[in-house]
């Protein structure tokens, strides 16, 4: 167990590090000014990241059904303007006719 300990305690963030110095503003901002020094693309893309994720989390969503309904005018008049489109085109060429017996009781 006290391996487990020496090993967490040789990591970056665990050196000398306490409840209170984690809350710290100061402790912070040093280690992002420490990391954006280090790898400064790394920080960015790390921090846009981070920033698009806390953007989606709190954006509004998208509800379909608040939208403005139309008006009754408003539904006449596209209803009016709508033609439909055949759901199969018009063949030009012509069929043979079909010339089979057909033995009728």
């Amino acid at each position: 167990m006290s391996s487990l300990i020496e090993a967490f305690q040789h990591l970056p963030l665990a050196q000398g590090l306490s409840w209170r110095t984690a809350f710290s503003l100061d402790w912070w901002l040093g280690y992002l000014k420490t990391a954006y020094d280090e790898d400064p693309y790394h920080f960015l893309v790390e921090f846009s990241l981070l920033f698009v994720v806390i953007w989606l989390i709190f954006r509004k969503s998208y509800d379909p059904k608040k939208t403005d309904a139309l008006t009754k005018s408003e539904e006449d008049e596209l209803i009016a303007e709508w033609s439909p489109e055949p759901l199969c085109p018009v063949s030009t060429s012509k069929l043979p006719e079909d010339n089979r017996l057909v033995a009728e009781r």
